[in-house]
Formats: C-alpha cells, sequence, structure tokens
C-alpha cells in the first residue's frame, strides 16, 4: 500500500467516523427533545447533553 493509498484510507475512515457521529448527535438531540415525564428522562437528557458537549469539543 503506498503512501496515497494509506492517505486515501485515512481520510475514508475519517469521513465514515464523522457520518456516525452526526448520526448519533441528531439521535440525541431528537431523544432530548422528547418532553420528559419524571426525575429519570430528566437525568437522562442532561447525561444526552453532556454527551453531546463532549462529542462537539472532540471533534472540534
Amino acid at each position: 500500500m503506498g503512501k496515497q493509498d494509506s492517505e486515501n484510507f485515512a481520510n475514508s475512515q475519517l469521513r465514515g467516523l464523522e457520518q456516525r457521529l452526526n448520526a448519533a448527535e441528531n439521535a440525541l438531540l431528537k431523544l432530548a427533545a422528547k418532553p420528559g415525564k419524571d426525575l429519570v428522562q430528566l437525568d437522562e437528557k442532561i447525561e444526552i447533553n453532556y454527551i453531546l458537549y463532549i462529542l462537539k469539543s472532540w471533534t472540534s
């Protein structure tokens, strides 16, 4: 595998990772937008927002 092939492979892997992270972020945002009915759901939303913060700071 040449240097160009390695770079193409790495770029392909990064694009795939970015797509998966975007899909996960969208799913978490939809989940967080649902109205909560109890403290467990509220706690889960707080955790989801924290995960989103970590994902955004990690990918920025």
